[in-house]
């Protein structure tokens, strides 16, 4: 009897980060272009309009203070601001249009997320500063080290939403804009302590007496107080906030530390900072350079060192409002007599990508190319599940059906989506081209054509490379990968051959994945087992599922012979000793 060995997989939902490279550049006068503003599809589209006002207040007003902070380096020149695929002109009272090829709506580096969010990172607030932390207040997702870019910059719903509080509350908006985008672009931190932190403390000794954590270029006046706002709080023993008392009109520094102050207007260097300014978390990880010498080595500025005057009206950035356009997959499959070794997983796992893991009416095109391409199905939307099946058929059945050459004329496909299936409908289009990837798929004329069309029409491309034994893959699969937002997958063709099904599968729910604004909504194998039947009838195995984790849970088994597979059922049976099953019906891929 033939052994016939099966991968099981377990997908479920869970959070993921995808992000895409940012695509803001300074132009030659000092502008910050390419500035992406998303808004996340769960915020109220009631508020859209009052969303929307409320950027552009804050980018027209942080545009002259970054200006003034940089010495004349640099301003908010140009922001795109997207909007989710279902809201309306009427709802936002503003007109929204469709990205164009230049329009950069892939990246994200400003998200504005529902309700009021988890706490931000500032030790106090203006009206209350008794009160702590406060889940409206901006931050900055930062992973990387000192002088390298953020993730992105997360504003509240709430934040644009409840404008004349948040004013009161924090100062003036756009001075925390600057304070923001200053952590994000350059790769600075917040100048102060928190509260009851080993690494960085919010306060420090010096001569017998205690001070805050934090930059300013005098001593900043004040007292210590308990979160309730009550006096007298000891920071040696409790968990205390220092409170600015009084004007401090002698403070002109640091925004990083207290930009709600009135006469705040920069970041202190070394020649005017106070000398004692304690363990902040930017002195900390940045070894105690100070923020302007960390923000002026930046690749932005190599080239500018001058100042340049410019009009208060001419800092007045120009505002894009676009709808974020849904994704729409054309599937580039190789289909040279070359791939016909690994034709079998290459159909097996674009399948699974049709029936079962592009979310519900996902558009989605398959293009077939060796010497030359065509189109085997026109773009489509996936509205139920003889949709998905009709369309995951059209992918040819056999390797017997493949080409009789070995010819691999990856721009023909290229050429063919760009002008047969996506033309005049380029916003959003994703390419996914499955190939062996070397150097026979793409030539040096190709590689400009395809770089082209990314640069012009805005679209993704993404690979999955399956390359013969002993054959590297072209690199510029990853370069183009990079540059456009994808992802490019290099396989190991000398794996079994089921760790090559399930790597094609995994390589392709990740390309996908780039797509999916929500990390939540990202699926992820928890459980991941090849088994090989030997002389028993059964196997046993276990896996762990998070209690947060669990929603959409999907148990999947992947067979070498989709007739032959010889399994009859599925049992499982919980840590309860609840039995769920037998499940005797299996569908194919």
């Amino acid at each position: 009897m033939k052994i016939k060995p099966s991968l099981f997989l377990l997908l479920l939902s869970s959070s993921c980060m995808v992000s895409t490279l940012s695509r803001v550049y300074l132009t030659p006068d000092g502008g910050y272009k390419g500035i992406v503003v998303r808004i996340d599809k769960d915020v109220n589209q009631d508020h859209c309009h009052e969303i929307i006002k409320n950027i552009k207040s804050l980018f027209t007003a942080g545009s002259p203070i970054l200006h003034s902070a940089l010495s004349g380096r640099a301003y908010f020149s140009r922001v795109t601001i997207i909007v989710p695929p279902s809201w309306s002109e009427e709802k936002c009272n503003h007109s929204i249009t469709t990205p164009t090829g230049n329009t950069p709506y892939k990246s994200t580096d400003i998200l504005i997320t529902p309700g009021t969010g988890l706490a931000g990172s500032i030790p106090y607030t203006v009206q209350s500063p008794g009160t702590g932390l406060a889940g409206s207040i901006p931050y900055t997702v930062q992973s990387k080290q000192c002088g390298e870019q953020g993730e992105k910059i997360i504003f509240t719903e709430h934040f644009f939403t409840a404008w004349n509080t948040t004013s009161t509350r924090w100062g003036q908006p756009a001075k925390l804009l600057v304070k923001e985008w200053a952590k994000y672009r350059y790769g600075v931190f917040d100048e102060f302590g928190f509260s009851g932190d080993r690494f960085y403390p919010n306060y420090f000794k010096s001569g017998g007496s205690i001070y805050p954590t934090g930059t300013t270029n005098a001593m900043l006046t004040g007292s210590w107080i308990y979160k309730n706002g009550s006096s007298l709080c000891d920071p040696t023993a409790d968990q205390c906030y220092f409170r600015p008392e009084g004007p401090n009109k002698q403070i002109t520094c640091s925004l990083n530390y207290v930009p709600f102050l009135a006469t705040v207007t920069g970041w202190c260097d070394k020649d005017h900072a106070k000398s004692e300014i304690g363990p902040g978390k930017h002195n900390v990880l940045c070894q105690g350079r100070s923020v302007p010498d960390v923000i002026f080595a930046h690749s932005d500025f190599k080239t500018r060192t001058q100042r340049s005057v410019r009009l208060s009206q001419e800092l007045v950035p120009v505002f894009d409002i676009v709808r974020q356009p849904l994704p729409k997959y054309v599937l580039l499959i190789e289909t040279s007599r070359a791939m016909s070794g690994v034709w079998k997983w290459v159909r097996k796992a674009t399948q699974n990508l049709i029936k079962y893991e592009l979310p519900d009416n996902t558009e989605v095109a398959i293009v077939t190319f060796s010497s030359e391409a065509v189109v085997t199905h026109n773009l489509t939307p996936l509205t139920s599940e003889r949709v998905r099946a009709r369309l995951a058929d059209t992918i040819p059945d056999s390797h017997n059906r493949l080409s009789r050459t070995d010819d691999r004329c990856v721009i023909c496909a290229v050429k063919v989506a760009m002008d047969q299936v996506l033309r005049n409908r380029e916003a959003g289009g994703h390419l996914i081209i499955l190939t062996h990837g070397d150097k026979r798929t793409l030539s040096e004329d190709d590689e400009e054509i395809l770089s082209e069309y990314d640069k012009y029409y805005n679209v993704r491309v993404s690979s999955v490379l399956l390359p013969m034994p002993g054959e590297a893959p072209l690199s510029y699969y990853n370069t183009i990968a990079t540059h456009s937002g994808g992802r490019s997958r290099s396989l190991d063709l000398s794996a079994s051959k089921m760790e090559t099904l399930a790597a094609l599968i995994d390589s392709l729910v990740e390309i996908i994945g780039v797509d999916t604004p929500d990390p939540s909504d990202l699926p992820v194998t928890v459980h991941h087992q090849a088994i090989t039947r030997s002389q028993s009838w059964s196997s046993e195995g276990q896996f762990f599922i998070d209690r947060m984790l669990g929603r959409d849970t999907v148990f999947g088994i992947f067979v070498e012979d989709d007739e032959d597979h010889q399994i009859k059922s599925i049992k499982f049976t919980d840590e309860e000793g609840s039995v769920f099953g037998p499940y005797t019906k299996m569908s194919s891929i």
